[in-house]
């Protein structure tokens, strides 16, 4: 019987404008760095979503 081990990775990378996880890496400690999203349209596009979605909860 083949068993797959998959690992732990501590080390990752968020988007400092939208907080979507980028990447993960192999580290011996938890560490987080901050980057920008490879596509800057992707995060405009989702905070815009993201607040219209909040003023829509507000209104109600």
């Amino acid at each position: 019987m083949r068993m797959h081990v998959r690992q732990l990775e501590l080390g990752t990378l968020i988007c400092a404008q939208c907080n979507r996880i980028l990447d993960t890496f192999d580290t011996e400690k938890v560490t987080v760095y901050y980057g920008v999203c490879p596509e800057p349209n992707d995060c405009r596009s989702r905070d815009n979503h993201a607040e219209s979605n909040r003023r829509e909860d507000f209104e109600r």
